[in-house]
């Protein structure tokens, strides 16, 4: 990232004294991020940086178990193959084990590292979605941070991101689809079908997808021909399943889609209470977009911020379907592209001023909290909260 004499000084003792101390200098970051609307101290995206790293670095310390377990054996078979023979392999989700494959054959890698770069990357991409959106719309990069940091401390986010690695991946994938539609990107479907090679579950967003780009069709007609379509392909897994499964690459989707998981997980009412608060939340995002941010910076494309509102409400609809169905697991794994499109949400929320105070309030006192006390009692293991909050970057790996 380019950076302006005036705060390079800055950019390298945060830089410097995270190594050593990671919680003060993100605090010292966010403090001079927050501070810099008027004169700027630093960037928000060596704050958005160290904040991923930060995550990254804790989940290096996870306790390997469940889903994270076959990552770390995935990652050492990397090096026992070629990469044709790798991906054949597996046969399933190319663009991910392609990911693992070049990471695996860096010299000196290990599981901990893997999970640094995995956390980090991800994480760091979608925050500089957030940051191109509020560069769009002219906001001050203190209010972008407030949703950065809620994003940073979401428990059930972070909770997903070294357990269903290749969904945190691919909803990173479907977010920035939705960020470059917003900002007027008009070639950009590949991004979905990218997320959909990383794992197959963010293919349910392409259908909408091509069919909201027909011209001239009302939003209501758009939704009954996503409601038909998947409809008709949940007949169809349903009926002919001996002959589907059996396709190469599909096969494997049309598999897990007709598969009903009851009591993996005992699942309550908070996500789906979630989940529907979302969808509530997405009606009026247009709104939002037209009467408070559009007046003020037209480049935002209203077409896509419609789809987006949408997406939302559809995502939520199909994990409250999902749950009343009685699955418990796909629910949860359909709830991580939620989390991540809740950031987009949140940001365009903080247009509303009593929105963005309760999203600051909680941004920097109660989620952190619960962010801590979830990683000391949470359902994962990691190191200790002295070895997370004191210990310097490089001892977690």
């Amino acid at each position: 990232m380019k950076l302006r004499s005036g705060i390079a000084l800055t950019t390298y003792f945060v830089l410097i004294l995270f190594v050593t101390a990671p919680l003060p200098a993100i605090l010292i970051s966010i403090i001079l991020v927050t501070l810099s609307e008027k004169k700027k101290y630093l960037d928000v995206r060596v704050a958005a940086l160290l904040l991923s790293l930060f995550l990254g670095s804790i989940n290096a310390t996870k306790l390997p178990e469940s889903d994270l377990l076959n990552f770390y054996g995935w990652l050492s078979l990397a090096q026992d193959f070629s990469l044709t023979q790798y991906i054949v392999l597996f046969g399933k989700e190319p663009l991910y084990f392609l990911w693992i494959y070049l990471i695996g054959n860096f010299p000196g890698i290990n599981g901990p590292l893997f999970a640094l770069i995995s956390t980090a990357v991800v994480y760091f991409a979608f925050f500089l979605g957030l940051i191109s959106l509020g560069r769009a719309v002219q906001w001050p990069e203190g209010r972008v941070l407030v949703v950065i940091v809620f994003i940073s401390v979401f428990s059930p986010l972070f909770n997903a991101s070294a357990h269903l690695m290749r969904e945190f991946m691919a909803g990173a994938a479907v977010s920035l689809y939705f960020v470059r539609g917003i900002l007027g990107y008009r070639s950009n479907l590949w991004v979905l079908f990218l997320a959909a090679l990383i794992h197959s579950t963010a293919a349910v967003f392409i259908p909408f997808a091509l069919i909201s780009r027909i011209k001239n069709l009302p939003q209501w007609a758009i939704f009954a021909l996503v409601a038909v379509f998947y409809l008709s392909l949940y007949i169809l897994a349903q009926t002919a399943t001996t002959y589907l499964v059996q396709i190469p690459l599909i096969g494997y989707v049309f598999g897990r889609f007709v598969e009903t998981t009851r009591d993996v997980y005992v699942l309550g009412p908070a996500p789906i209470l979630f989940a529907a608060a979302s969808g509530f939340g997405a009606l009026f995002i247009n709104n939002i977009v037209r009467l408070r941010i559009t007046p003020t910076y037209r480049p935002i494309s209203s077409p896509a911020v419609r789809e987006f509102s949408a997406s939302v409400i559809l995502l939520s609809v199909f994990i409250i379907v999902l749950y009343l169905r009685g699955d418990s697991m796909y629910p949860i794994r359909f709830l991580l592209y939620l989390y991540f499109l809740i950031g987009i949400l949140l940001f365009f929320l903080q247009a509303i001023p009593i929105i963005r105070f309760i999203t600051t309030a909680m941004s920097y006192s109660i989620l952190p909290v619960l962010f801590f006390y979830n990683l000391a009692y949470g359902i994962w293991s990691y190191a200790s909260l002295d070895h997370i909050l004191f210990y310097p970057f490089i001892f977690n790996f």
